[in-house]
């Protein structure tokens, strides 16, 4: 083999439409100096497996079946107890008016207390960290910042206390008028 065909054949190989398994086994053949196969084996079948297509049209049968206009049948929502209602109107309609409903209970006191206990857990907890830390010999970094978590808690806890004692007077001085408030 000489310079010249080994160009030609590599002009060939880019230009034919070969696999690269071919066009290695060419080249393998020409650095071997051996003779090109005169047949080759046949390319691996690759099975083409055509897409399942669904289509937006309805088929012929489904058409024919008849059941393109029935409609589907009325279920009523949940109803109220007629029987309740009955009564509620036979009170509005034999008085005029209609029966109070129960006002929401109003919010239990032993909540105060409990935020009020949480409010000096929390201060006697950072009371304790101040005293670990002194023991530690640490204290004179954190004294600042413990005391004025100190200070806001009770000024929160103060306020709290004072809205709420403004709330009752509030509420007991328009009670004792007859005054509605909000």
């Amino acid at each position: 083999f000489d310079l010249s065909f080994c160009h030609y054949s590599s002009v060939m190989k880019q230009e034919s439409r070969l696999t690269n398994f071919q066009r290695k086994q060419i080249s393998q053949n020409s650095k071997n100096r051996t003779d090109l196969p005169v047949t080759s084996p046949p390319p691996s079948k690759s099975v083409h497996r055509p897409r399942s297509y669904v289509s937006g049209k309805r088929s012929a049968a489904s058409c024919r079946s008849g059941n393109s206009y029935s409609r589907e049948k009325f279920r009523p929502g949940p109803t109220r107890d007629l029987e309740k209602e009955k009564r509620r109107l036979q009170d509005i309609l034999s008085t005029g008016a209609e029966e109070p409903r129960e006002a929401p209970p109003e919010p239990s006191p032993p909540e105060k207390k409990e935020r009020y206990e949480e409010v000096l857990d929390e201060i006697e907890e950072r009371r304790q960290f101040l005293s670990e830390m002194a023991s530690l010999g640490q204290e004179r970094d954190y004294v600042d910042i413990i005391n004025a978590e100190i200070s806001q808690q009770t000024d929160r806890q103060e306020c709290q206390e004072n809205t709420v004692t403004e709330r009752v007077t509030h509420h007991r001085q328009h009670s004792a008028t007859g005054k509605s408030f909000k």
